[in-house]
């Protein structure tokens, strides 16, 4: 079933991006969340608090950049590069047995954070054991 995912992810790795509507990548160590609205092309960041409600912050203005075939890039208004993506079915959470279509580094406060996503289009899986 993973290779059956996989190969068809591969087959057509974008599409028209105007019929993906969000594109969700997770992260651990530490915890967050960000969510691509192709539409809005926004970007909201949730990282969650002790006993409280996450904080959220939201991004505009942020593009998808196709960088090669598979590759690609969350740029914002200032050309930083805010998220790297690799579509190669490893992307992780840190945390479970899932697979996510795309492997993620996030670049914010000077570090670096690796992750996985998953869009509306292309779901993460779990893995076979």
């Amino acid at each position: 079933m993973t290779k059956l995912l996989l190969s068809l992810m591969f087959m057509n790795p974008v599409g028209n991006t105007a019929d993906f509507q969000s594109l969700k990548c997770i992260f651990t160590e530490p915890f967050a969340v960000t969510t691509y609205n192709f539409q809005q092309q926004s970007l909201l960041t949730e990282t969650p608090s002790l006993g409280r409600k996450p904080r959220q912050r939201l991004s505009s203005a942020i593009s998808f950049q196709i960088r090669n075939t598979g590759a690609f890039s969350l740029v914002d208004a200032d050309g930083r590069v805010l998220q790297e993506l690799i579509l190669n079915g490893k992307g992780s959470d840190g945390m479970s047995d899932r697979l996510y279509p795309y492997k993620v580094t996030r670049y914010w406060s000077q570090i670096q954070q690796v992750g996985g996503c998953f869009s509306d289009k292309i779901p993460a899986i779990e893995a076979e054991l």
